[in-house]
């Protein structure tokens, strides 16, 4: 829950860098402690394990060795290919609980974000039209989509 907080309580005694969980902070730590014996031939960054090096050198090459057997799009990391398949599940697990409200979400962070359409007021209202919303960046996108000159 801390990620959607903000909250990052374990700092790095050396450099001041904060972080989330305490298993961060410990691979962090590392940078300051252990030789970064892992180093990319192309730009000289170095790192201590060698997966973190082989991910580093996709950025370079653009392989995406994980590739979605439903839509064919591909990923970096098993991870990322992992989360892209959650889109494809028939049953969305997280589900609003509020009265005529029929959202649901394969992911918290986006229930929570929607729940607030129902906790706050409208914050922000467009001054063309009648729409409102809670956050300065829809509106934006609102104004970009809806009244473009």
């Amino acid at each position: 829950m801390r990620i959607h907080t903000g909250e990052k309580p374990f700092i790095c005694n050396k450099c001041g860098i904060s972080f989330t969980h305490n298993s961060n902070l410990n691979v962090h730590i590392k940078r300051h402690t252990e030789k970064q014996l892992h180093e990319c031939n192309q730009c000289g960054i170095r790192f201590t394990q060698q997966y973190h090096l082989t991910l580093h050198i996709r950025t370079h090459t653009g392989e995406r060795p994980f590739k979605c057997n439903q839509c064919d799009k591909k990923f970096t990391t098993f991870s990322s290919l992992k989360k892209h398949k959650q889109r494809y599940k028939k049953e969305q697990p997280y589900k609003c609980n509020y009265e005529n409200c029929n959202y649901e979400s394969i992911y918290l962070c986006k229930l929570t974000r929607h729940k607030e359409t129902h906790i706050r007021k409208s914050l922000y209202k467009c001054d063309k039209c009648d729409y409102q919303c809670i956050t300065a960046s829809s509106l934006k996108r609102h104004k970009e989509q809806m009244h473009q000159n």
